[in-house]
């Protein structure tokens, strides 16, 4: 879980290198799923992210977009969000 904002590149690679780290550790499936919010950024598209149980969703990720690169990333509780499933694909 990350409290507070990540806001250089080092820092952001820093928690994903140890996210992945840990994620292998665990050798469980990931699956990363398209779906929307009915919630807090209502409408807006988003990727729900499921470690073991691909049923339960455990996180939902928010993205903006400014010239084909990544400019935010919001990592959220999928249940402020209300999100609902649209597919599911491994990962």
């Amino acid at each position: 879980m990350v409290i507070e904002e990540l806001e250089d590149k080092e820092a952001i690679t820093d928690y994903f290198v140890k996210k992945i780290e840990a994620v292998k550790a665990d050798n469980a499936d990931v699956y990363a799923e398209l779906g929307i919010t009915r919630a807090g950024y209502i409408g807006r598209d988003c990727v729900c992210l499921s470690q073991g149980d691909k049923e339960k969703i455990q996180a939902a990720v928010i993205f903006d977009i400014e010239g084909g690169k990544i400019k935010r990333y919001d990592l959220c509780v999928p249940e402020l969000l209300e999100v609902e499933r649209s597919g599911v694909y491994p990962i």
